[in-house]
């Protein structure tokens, strides 16, 4: 039915990958990816853009759906976060269109 199986294992422990099969010729494609911790990805400054540049998106709609009365009657500006979420995103996705094309920010 299949032909040139390839057989994958990976070691958690060790974090050795194996890959097991006949070379026939044919190309073997491999998609890797890296976990990378926490506290690396908070000393990068592109990161920390753009967690900041989300949370301001997020504050600025929470902003606009609810009513917050403020101590001493200081009003939030809502477009002011929104405007400064969307330059620092903006500046990411300019980081990101220079040096690589390839990289990928996944959202949970």
């Amino acid at each position: 039915m299949y032909s040139n199986l390839v057989a994958v294992t990976h070691n958690k422990l060790t974090g050795r990958l194996q890959i097991m099969s006949e070379y026939g010729g044919q190309s073997l494609i491999l998609e890797v990816y890296r976990s990378v911790p926490i506290a690396s990805l908070c000393e990068d400054g592109i990161f920390f853009m753009y967690v900041v540049g989300k949370c301001l998106y997020g504050l600025s709609h929470m902003l606009d759906s609810f009513q917050f009365q403020m101590p001493g009657g200081i009003e939030l500006n809502r477009t002011s976060f929104e405007s400064r979420a969307a330059m620092l995103l903006d500046k990411v996705d300019k980081v990101f269109g220079e040096e690589c094309d390839d990289v990928i920010m996944m959202e949970a």
